[in-house]
């Protein structure tokens, strides 16, 4: 067998290993509901006021969301200052005695849990409103200096909507809105925008290779 059947050979065999990881990875993924980017203003408490979008696709609780909100939302003309989990970040004392990297609970206007005041809710009339980002030590809780710029990278649903939660269908309208008990002295704002899934990531990163063996196979025929 010469030097350039051997290559061939080898480069298919790679090529098809490739392959099959590439279909393996598409296959056992959880689908990720893409949240799309938006301004959401922290006078958007009340169900029609504020950014909705349309679920494109059929989703499970096991089914995932990653998405990135940077800004603060000032609550009671600067008397509570959070990011988008709820998470205080100013004042030293907010105007109900909470502190830098604490969060203070109310059910608000529209949110179906105790939640921290600030929070950004996601869902609709027949879900209930829950927090899209938790309070939790990635987003600043514990810390004197959380941060104003949060992840969450690949949250089930069923961990953002509860137990009861059985599943979206093609064309439900999701809201976003912010968990308070009026608009009264609210001011900023949060941008949120979608983040890659680490399996979509991994599965660009394997066609990506795929590409290169490919190439690297022509290349070896035409010699």
């Amino acid at each position: 067998m010469n030097s350039t059947l051997t290559r061939n050979l080898v480069s298919k065999t790679i090529s098809a290993s490739l392959l099959a990881a590439l279909f393996t990875t598409a296959r056992t993924q959880a689908a990720p509901l893409v949240i799309p980017s938006m301004t959401l203003l922290a006078t958007d408490v009340n169900a029609g006021t504020g950014p909705s979008f349309i679920v494109s696709g059929n989703f499970g609780p096991t089914d995932t969301v990653s998405e990135r909100a940077t800004g603060t939302v000032d609550l009671a003309f600067g008397g509570h200052i959070a990011n988008a989990a709820g998470v205080i970040l100013a004042p030293a004392t907010t105007n109900l005695g909470g502190h830098p990297g604490e969060t203070i609970l109310s059910s608000g206007v529209l949110s179906s849990v105790q939640a921290p005041y600030g929070a950004v809710l996601i869902g609709n009339s027949a879900l209930g409103f829950f927090p899209l980002f938790p309070a939790d030590a990635s987003a600043g809780y514990g810390s004197p200096t959380a941060p104003s710029d949060i992840t969450i990278m690949s949250r089930s649903l069923g961990s953002i909507f509860g137990p009861g939660f059985v599943g979206l269908i093609n064309g439900t309208v999701l809201q976003l809105r912010i968990n308070d008990i009026n608009t009264f002295g609210n001011s900023g704002g949060l941008s949120l925008t979608p983040v890659p899934e680490p399996a979509a990531l991994s599965l660009l990163g394997v066609a990506m290779l795929f590409r290169g063996i490919s190439i690297l196979r022509t290349r070896s025929v035409r010699e």
